[in-house]
């Protein structure tokens, strides 16, 4: 199996600090006034069983080399897998729960969006999707020469 060239331009770190962090933020920017304790208590309970989950599976991969990481890259390991990835854990299950939450409401309050106005609540909650595909696809682009 040949081995891919691998881009060490930004640390695992870097990649939250410049994409998974910030698309996060705005997303709890949106949702913030949206969010209440029950919403709160189910994002705690999902970033809990993502940690207990996937933290076995993700040091048996690097166990077995069937994934692994430039060690100059990130900032250091618990158990196996890097700390970075452990944040990746929350930080992912963080940000599609809140894409989740806002997509999946019934209705928006805080927007003043009325029950009889499916074009308005439509476009709050579908508008979105095409500017985070042309982000994904853009970034894909541009790194996938790398």
């Amino acid at each position: 199996m040949e081995k891919l060239p691998v881009n060490l331009d930004l640390s695992y770190a870097q990649v939250h600090l410049f994409y998974t962090i910030p698309l996060t933020f705005v997303l709890w920017l949106v949702a913030r006034p949206l969010l209440d304790a029950t919403t709160w208590t189910n994002i705690v309970f999902l970033c809990s069983l993502a940690l207990v989950y996937t933290t076995p599976w993700d040091n048996f991969l690097v166990w077995t080399k069937t994934w692994g990481y430039p060690e100059n890259s990130v900032i250091g390991t618990l158990g196996l897998v890097p700390v970075e990835e452990y944040f990746f854990f929350i930080i992912q299950t963080i940000m599609v729960t809140l894409w989740a939450f806002l997509c999946l409401r019934w209705s928006i309050p805080y927007c003043h969006l009325q029950q009889d106005s499916p074009i308005r609540a439509n476009l709050i909650r579908w508008v979105p999707i095409p500017f985070v595909v042309f982000i994904s696809v853009a970034s894909w682009i541009r790194f996938k020469g790398n």
